[in-house]
C-alpha cells in the first residue's frame, strides 16, 4: 500500500517529457535502418514501454522491477540481431561503455585481445545494470565498481593503473595547453 501511495503522489509525466521520449526512441530506431515497418513498430513499443517504466519507477522513488529489464531484453532479442541489441543498449546508456573502453585503450595502448574480453565483460555488465537508470548523470555510480575491477586487473596484468592514468591526464592536459 505504501508503494502504491508513493506512486500516486509521484510527479506525473508531462507532454514535453513524453515527446522527448518519443523522439529518443524514434531516433534510435531510425539509426538501426531496419527497413521493416512491422519490426520498427514492435521495437518502438518495447522501447517506449521500457523507458516509461524506468521513468515512472524513478519518479516514485523506486528502482524499476526486475521484469522491466527482462521485458526489454526479451523484446530486443525478438526483434534485433546481437550487434543491433548492442547498439540500442549503448544508446540507452548514452555510450558510456564504448567511451570507457576507448579511454582504457588510450591510457594503456598495449591492451590485448584477452584484456579486451575481460574489460568488455565488465563494461557490458555495468551497461546492463545501467539500463535501469533514468538519467545519464546516474550512470557514473553504476559503472564505478566495474571500472575499479578493471583497473585492478590492469595493474595486475600491465602496469600501475594510477601511474598510467596520471601520465595520460598530464599528456592530455599538455595537448590542450593546460598545466
Amino acid at each position: 500500500k505504501q508503494a502504491e501511495a508513493l506512486r500516486e503522489v509521484a510527479p506525473k509525466p508531462t507532454p514535453a517529457s513524453d515527446a522527448a521520449l518519443e523522439t529518443r526512441v524514434t531516433d534510435m530506431i531510425d539509426a538501426l535502418k531496419l527497413n521493416d515497418a512491422a519490426k520498427e513498430k514492435r521495437l518502438h513499443a518495447v522501447l517506449v514501454t521500457d523507458l516509461k517504466a524506468v521513468r515512472e519507477s524513478h519518479n516514485a522513488g523506486f528502482a524499476p522491477a526486475k521484469n522491466v529489464r527482462d521485458d526489454l531484453n526479451a523484446g530486443l532479442t525478438a526483434n534485433l540481431a546481437p550487434e543491433q541489441i548492442d547498439a540500442v543498449k549503448e544508446e540507452l546508456t548514452h555510450g558510456q561503455a564504448k567511451r570507457t573502453f576507448d579511454t582504457y585503450h588510450q591510457i594503456i595502448p598495449e591492451l590485448t585481445a584477452e584484456d579486451d574480453k575481460f574489460i568488455l565483460a565488465k563494461l557490458n555488465a555495468a551497461r546492463e545494470e545501467a539500463l535501469d537508470v533514468k538519467n545519464a548523470d546516474e550512470l557514473g555510480p553504476i559503472f564505478e565498481p566495474y571500472k575499479t575491477e578493471i583497473e585492478k586487473y590492469i595493474t595486475a596484468h600491465h602496469r600501475d593503473w594510477k601511474t598510467a592514468y596520471k601520465a595520460y591526464g598530464a599528456k592530455r592536459n599538455a595537448k590542450a595547453g593546460r598545466n
